[in-house]
């Protein structure tokens, strides 16, 4: 079977790589600079909160120090806030940069690999099942050098979605780094994360922008892989 794989090699190239970096790069110049003056935001809040409670002091029986506790945590339920939409802003880019990668299989299948002559069954309109197509040409999809780490995105992309559940639970075996959080990973005492509740509000799981990047070549990297298999299977038959 011909597979056009130069043809869709190039597009690739100029449309899914270029638009998974720039993905990265809005999140890294445009979203994530919203976030940096979190600390100065917290600290103007305690310090506002602070004064519009004094100055409803009545009388000299006030003791300013009852409301030091109020003051505090209003800075700090901001911060903590601020903080976890944050991570929970690059742990959604995570999952959003694996189903980027899927929209492009379906792409491919339906644009290259399916008979227009046949109806889509849309039952068997998922990635698992154009893979299972693909090996059914000659294709081993699996054995791609770079099949291990996309499974691997796949688990982190269902874990940031879903909670807890298997995809977490496998993840945590083999990455155990993605729960752990970076602001305390300085502790060697603190193991990963026993239970993920709500990863997209930027708890349990800790993606950050090195791993985006890593998301990104492993991608860019089947890609490459399945296309070089394309054509070497295209010269064989």
């Amino acid at each position: 079977m011909h597979f056009n794989a130069g043809f869709w090699h190039n597009h690739f190239r100029s449309t899914l790589f270029v638009e998974l970096a720039n993905v990265i790069k809005v999140l890294q110049e445009r979203i994530l600079p919203q976030f940096s003056n979190i600390s100065a935001e917290a600290t103007n809040i305690q310090n506002q909160t602070w004064n519009e409670l004094t100055s409803s002091l009545s009388n000299g029986d006030d003791d300013p120090s009852d409301f030091m506790d109020a003051a505090f945590n209003a800075g700090y339920e901001h911060y903590s806030l601020m903080s976890g939409l944050s991570q929970g802003v690059v742990n959604l880019f995570a999952a959003s940069l694996f189903h980027i990668h899927e929209q492009h299989i379906m792409l491919f299948y339906k644009r290259e690999l399916h008979d227009l002559r046949v109806q889509i069954d849309p039952k068997k309109l998922r990635p698992f099942h154009v893979v299972a197509h693909l090996e059914e040409l000659g294709i081993n999809v699996k054995s791609l050098p770079s099949w291990r780490q996309l499974k691997e995105i796949e688990l982190l992309a269902n874990a940031i979605k879903h909670g807890e559940g298997e995809a977490a639970q496998a993840l945590r075996k083999n990455r155990p780094e993605f729960f752990i959080d970076p602001q305390l990973s300085s502790d060697l005492d603190l193991g990963p994360s026993l239970h993920l509740d709500k990863p997209l509000l930027g708890e349990g799981i800790y993606v950050t922008t090195s791993h985006l990047q890593g998301i990104e070549r492993t991608i860019v990297a089947f890609w490459d892989e399945l296309f070089e298999a394309l054509r070497q299977h295209e010269q064989k038959s």
